[in-house]
């Protein structure tokens, strides 16, 4: 259980990581 505990918590981070870059990316494409 500890281990499926820690996969989702390892999923919800990689989903939050790849959410962020995604805004980050479109932040750099829109000129300021």
């Amino acid at each position: 259980m500890l281990v499926d505990v820690h996969a989702l918590r390892l999923r919800l981070v990689a989903r939050r990581h790849v959410d962020l870059n995604r805004t980050r990316s479109a932040l750099c494409r829109r000129p300021s």
